[in-house]
């Protein structure tokens, strides 16, 4: 079974538009990979970029992931060999092979290639071990076993020809290099797409309400995107 997973580059993702990570604590141990490694990235992977500040950390943005839960939606950790690839476009970013054994269904089994600089793609295959825990109204939450410090984790991150956890891998979330002009914009957008409607120019224009959709949810999601719009003005007339 192979599955294509699109990524769609935000609008505030530009680098001109993001801020700098500044004065972090670096995770000690595992997190710590070689400039090197560094230099390394997934088969086909995309936003790989550099600051001008030495001590800046990647982010979530900048690297492929694999998150359990979609994984699950999709059916891919059912027993046999799937391909996952991610998309943007008609541009292939890259692919890996999952492969989970009937007699061990607790396990993934991960093979891709990864291409360093100046070397031929070189194989890797790797065991990420899987966790359930219960849910409430029946069933169970799968979760990774990170590689790197076998806690529980939703998604691993492709950095350096590993997949591990954001924690070991040392990065910094995208949304905290955003402006707060587009901070407010990206929950506005999600509003909008919960409400349907139109945008005019750079106002989101709510329409009438959904039909089925609560008076006193429609209200509320109406309020949230004013206020988003408006603290987004406010910080666009500050320069911020």
């Amino acid at each position: 079974m192979d599955m294509k997973i699109t990524a769609h580059p935000r609008p505030h993702g530009k680098i001109g538009q993001r801020r700098p990570d500044r004065n972090h604590k670096r995770t000690p141990g595992f997190g710590r990979l070689l400039a090197a490694e560094r230099g390394a990235t997934m088969a086909g992977s995309y936003g790989s970029r550099r600051w001008d500040r030495a001590d800046t950390r990647l982010d979530t943005d900048s690297a492929l992931h694999l998150d359990v839960r979609l994984l699950a939606r999709l059916s891919l950790l059912s027993p046999g060999t799937h391909g996952l690839t991610w998309t943007r476009g008609a541009v292939s970013l890259g692919s890996v092979t999952l492969h989970v054994d009937s007699t061990e269904p607790d396990a993934v089994v991960l093979a891709y290639a990864v291409e360093d600089a100046d070397r031929a793609p070189r194989p890797v295959v790797e065991r990420v071990a899987l966790a359930r825990t219960r849910c409430h109204y029946g069933g169970s939450r799968p979760w990774f076993r990170c590689p790197g410090c076998h806690l529980r984790r939703a998604v691993l991150y492709g950095v350096g020809g590993m997949f591990r956890c954001r924690v070991c891998h040392d990065l910094a979330y995208g949304s905290t290099r955003e402006t707060t002009v587009y901070r407010m914009v990206r929950p506005a957008e999600t509003i909008q797409g919960t409400l349907g409607g139109a945008r005019d120019g750079g106002v989101y224009l709510p329409p009438p309400r959904p039909t089925g959709m609560h008076r006193q949810t429609y209200r509320r999601l109406c309020a949230r995107l004013e206020a988003c719009q408006l603290r987004a003005i406010a910080a666009g007339l500050r320069g911020r």
